[in-house]
């Protein structure tokens, strides 16, 4: 996360990145004092793999009992390379959409969180960005072979998208426009 205001114009803003899905979708968060008096955050939305997001309504949101289109006005899908550290580096293919900063808060305390993305090639891609129970996480895990255990999903869990979300609020919250 990272905080601060333009040396320019004064303007602060506030970003949370690196916000995942089911290790599929990714999030990064924005907020200046324009979007901010507006009442809007700025969502870059994608995913960690080279692909190009889809045009029209691209980002689906499903929270709670709700669902939300977004439509980016972003020609081409931007690509980045995150570094992780001990040279990783991680990618980010994603387009940016203005979205209410309402739903952003619902988001932040919903029980059931999921997040679509479609892509130019006419497929999609989804995952969960709430928390799971065991059962899903053994059922997600099945096709690896591993064995998932209570304490490993609510590790997993702390770490959810929801939990971004909810730390973006709070920053939203702390920051004086």
């Amino acid at each position: 996360s990272s905080s601060g205001s333009s040396q320019f114009d004064d303007i602060k803003y506030i970003r949370l990145a690196n916000i995942v899905c089911a290790d599929i979708v990714m999030f990064e968060l924005y907020q200046d004092t324009p979007k901010a008096k507006k009442g809007y955050v700025l969502l870059n939305a994608g995913t960690k793999s080279i692909d190009n997001i889809g045009n029209g309504k691209s980002l689906h949101l499903k929270i709670n009992d709700k669902r939300y289109s977004f439509k980016s006005n972003d020609v081409v899908t931007d690509h980045e390379t995150i570094p992780v550290g001990y040279g990783v580096n991680m990618h980010f293919s994603h387009k940016s959409y203005l979205i209410p900063e309402p739903i952003i808060r619902d988001a932040a305390v919903s029980d059931i969180f999921v997040a679509k993305v479609n892509l130019l090639n006419k497929t999609n891609i989804e995952g969960k960005c709430s928390s799971v129970s065991l059962q899903e996480a053994t059922e997600n895990s099945a096709r690896l072979d591993l064995d998932i255990t209570q304490e490993n999903v609510d590790s997993s869990n702390k770490f959810n998208a929801t939990a971004g979300f909810q730390q973006f609020v709070e920053m939203m919250d702390a920051t004086k426009w």
